[in-house]
Formats: structure tokens, sequence, C-alpha cells
């Protein structure tokens, strides 16, 4: 998995992409999505996910906050935003826009420009050093995350929650007496919890850090409960597994979790 530099004059940045097999919509949703872009890029997210809405990505660890605003927003097919740091003001705003083309053969290829740049040498310098190996190192990240195994529905599932459990990495929840060992497997224990809006949801037992109190615990990694509603005969992408559940996307870039017995592997 790689991302290329492709030719261009020194105003603009421009990066390819390809994605076999991937749906441009699925790409999409992981640059607009908190979720999502935590798997493969900032650390944190905050997203106003919406034509003129506010972006911000931020590595707390490093101090580091990115911010913007979306200029063009048309899912599937384009996504444009400005790009300015927090601790480099003097580097000035910049815009990086973002297109999914089909490849000729099933998939997608993401071609992205970043810019403008002056011919100044620390504009230059910026350029290269910063954001072409920026994007050089998350971009293949992006691949890999989409890199894959495919499933068919063989069995319809509907979602029981619409408005589900969600924590970020660290963060503390109320973990519940409520136990269930799925499918009566005695090592897929899910527990009923509550995160701090209120919202409540099954966890699984691999993503909780117990609290001494044994009332409260903490997340290992961003997670959420949300389930995802199928019909047989759907196409599925699964990446996670966990419990007897399979983390799926659709290929309309809509995800949640699945369980694995209404799935078949495809080969």
């Amino acid at each position: 998995m790689i991302a290329i530099q492709l030719p261009s004059g020194p105003d603009t940045l421009l990066v390819a992409a390809d994605f076999p097999q991937v749906a441009a919509p699925i790409i999409f949703n992981h640059w607009i999505e908190p979720t999502l872009l935590r798997r493969w890029w900032p650390q944190e997210a905050e997203v106003q996910p919406e034509p003129g809405g506010n972006y911000h990505l931020s590595w707390p660890q490093m101090g580091w906050h990115l911010r913007g605003h979306y200029t063009a927003f048309e899912p599937g097919q384009l996504l444009a935003f400005s790009w300015q740091w927090d601790h480099t003001p003097e580097d000035g705003e910049k815009i990086v826009q973002v297109r999914f083309e089909p490849m000729e053969t099933d998939g997608t290829r993401l071609l992205l420009s970043h810019g403008p740049y002056t011919d100044t040498p620390q504009d230059q310098k910026l350029r290269i050093e910063d954001h072409l190996a920026g994007w050089i190192y998350f971009l293949p990240r992006l691949q890999k995350l989409l890199d894959v195994k495919r499933y068919r529905v063989v069995k319809n599932y509907g979602m029981s929650n619409t408005d589900p459990f969600e924590v970020r990495a660290g963060e503390s929840f109320e973990v519940s007496g409520k136990v269930d060992a799925w499918d009566g497997n005695s090592d897929w224990i899910w527990i009923w919890c509550t995160d701090p809006r209120g919202k409540s949801g099954w966890v699984s037992k691999n993503m909780i850090d117990f609290h001494a109190d044994g009332k409260t615990g903490s997340a290992r990694s961003a997670y959420t409960a949300r389930e995802l509603t199928v019909s047989v005969g759907n196409e599925l992408m699964g990446d996670q597994a966990d419990s007897g559940w399979l983390w799926c996307t659709n290929r309309q870039g809509e995800n949640g979790w699945v369980p694995l017995a209404h799935l078949s592997l495809l080969t």
C-alpha cells in the first residue's frame, strides 16, 4: 500500500492513492466521521460534516491543533477544506482538495491537492518536508485500514439502538452489573454501559479497563456500540471482530457492528 506524488508545479502538491474494491462513499466517510478519522489520522476529531462546516483535528500529546472549514462537500465525490495549524500561524492558510474517482477496475482512486505555496525556501520546505511527508505516511494507513475481507449477509439483522453508546480512547463511563455471554459463549462477554452523555449500549469486556470501584471503567480505544442493519445478499467489508461480532461497512459507507453468525466470508 503506497501513496505517490504526482507531477505538479511548485505552487501545489499532488498525491494519489488507490483503493481497490473500495467504494468512494466508504473512503469519503473516513474523512468526515470522527470515529473513523481517529482510526487513521488524528488522535481527536470534532467535525461539522456539511458545506461550510468547521473541523478541529488534534494530537493532545503533542499539543497540535489543525483547524479549518469545508469549502466543498460532495459526498463520495469531492471534499475540500481550509488548513491552518495553531502552532505555526506564520505558514498561512492552505487548501486541501480530495477527489474520489473510479478506477478502471473495481475501486476508487483518491487524488489529493494541497496548496497554494509560494516559491520561498520556507514554503517549499513546508510543501515537501512537512505536507508531502505527512500524506505519504497517513494515506497508506487509510489504505491498510480499508484493505479488509469481504462478507455476504446470509441472515437479516436490524439495529436495536439508533442512538448508541460512544466513547473516546481513555474516556471514563459507567459500568452496570448487567452481563451477557453472546450466543452462550462464556468467552464472549458483553457488559451494559452508559457513556458520559447518558447513552447506553453493550461493550465487550475486551474494550474496558475496569476501575477499582467496580462501577466505572475507561475505554482502551475509541468505541461505539452502533449496529448496522443488513439484508440477505448485502456485501460488506469487515475489519474488526470481537466476541462474536464484526465491525462492517456497506457500499454506501454506513458502518456498525453485525453478528458474525449472520455473515459468510467471500473468497
